[in-house]
């Protein structure tokens, strides 16, 4: 049996997201394809999902795959997702409902795999990344050196020193720990890993993530090299059935800092 996704709107359009089922979340953030701000669900466990929106008037009903339009009456629509097996890589899309002659409500939907995975180059100029490595619910904005997270996942962050460098990472230093952000480090100390496994519901958390480098073998002293991108974890589950007296029903986003040194 599908478990099901409630979400009531109001006459004003404002969406009230009922109790989530285990492994589901909700934020609200900029998403594809026009970076709209809009609600989201995002899925990280394997079952089958019927999402229902109820509201005063409902005159259409559309998705995008991979959700799928099961039906819908005047004051409700229904829709269809399967996630029996979870993908390989991670889809969104869109379920989306007219309520007015001008009006409606779209909610975005991720589904994400086990893991997702972003590389990014690290450097004394800062951090870059390939546009299309990005996942749907990261943000990056390497002017700013900031990543900001804002849906349910587990992501791994992967760090490269540029080739022809002569730093290599010796040990990344978490500052105060959380137990949503652990590191490693490659053999060939050129890579490292920050996981950051946001799969619980919070509110946002600060911690630094300092990477400390050395000199390899082309290197005689240390060189004082910092480098400061940002992680951002923002909170998740915002307005959802499962925290319901701490998680305000219609706040809007807000950034929480990670901050990340290389020196």
């Amino acid at each position: 049996m599908a478990s099901t996704i409630t979400i009531t709107l109001d006459a004003q359009g404002n969406a009230k997201i009922g109790d989530l089922p285990p492994g589901v979340f909700y934020s609200r953030f900029a998403t594809p394809p026009d970076a709209t701000i809009r609600d989201v669900i995002s899925i990280n466990a394997a079952d089958t999902y019927t999402i229902v929106v109820d509201a005063p008037s409902i005159s259409s009903a559309a998705a995008s795959p991979p959700v799928t339009v099961l039906g819908s009456t005047p004051v409700q629509a229904s829709f269809f997702l399967d996630v029996s097996v979870l993908p390989v890589a991670q889809g969104f899309g869109m379920a989306i409902c007219q309520t007015g002659p001008a009006s409606g409500y779209s909610l975005g939907v991720v589904v994400n795999p086990a893991s997702l995975s972003l590389p990014i180059v690290i450097d004394p100029d800062g951090i870059s990344v390939d546009p299309a490595d990005v996942p749907v619910g990261v943000h990056v904005d390497p002017a700013q050196q900031k990543l900001a997270v804002w849906a349910g996942g587990g992501y791994t962050f992967s760090f490269a020193l540029p080739a022809g460098t002569n730093l290599r990472f010796e040990s990344v230093e978490i500052d105060p720990p959380s137990p949503m952000l652990t590191s490693s480090i490659g053999a060939d100390k050129l890579m490292a890993w920050i996981y950051n496994d946001n799969l619980d519901v919070h509110s946002g958390f600060s911690a630094d993530v300092k990477f400390h480098c050395s000199p390899g073998v082309l290197g005689n002293a240390l060189p004082e090299v910092i480098l400061d991108p940002t992680i951002i974890n923002n909170p998740i589950n915002q307005g959802g059935g499962n925290d319901p007296a701490t998680v305000p029903e219609h706040r809007e986003p807000r950034a929480e800092l990670v901050g990340a040194l290389v020196h």
